[in-house]
């Protein structure tokens, strides 16, 4: 995963987060039309987002591993 990878997946979990806090704290008041749906699409689209992130974190292949060493020795 690449620091800016990380950085993509923080930020999105932050909004995700944030739209879901709104949604759940609005104690039964009344959103303006298409607010709900306006912030449903928001956690989707971010979602879709996070998700095409982890595919590519997911396909990403690390190269081979250097040699063990065995033994000791002094620095």
């Amino acid at each position: 995963m690449t620091l800016d990878q990380a950085g993509e997946i923080s930020r999105l979990l932050d909004r995700i987060r944030a739209h879901g806090d709104v949604m759940a704290t609005h104690e039964g008041g009344r959103f303006a039309d298409r607010t709900l749906s306006i912030l449903g699409d928001a956690i989707f689209d971010d979602a879709s987002q996070l998700g095409g992130i982890l595919r590519e974190v997911e396909a990403q292949r690390l190269g081979p591993l250097p040699a063990a060493r065995t033994g000791v020795r002094e620095a």
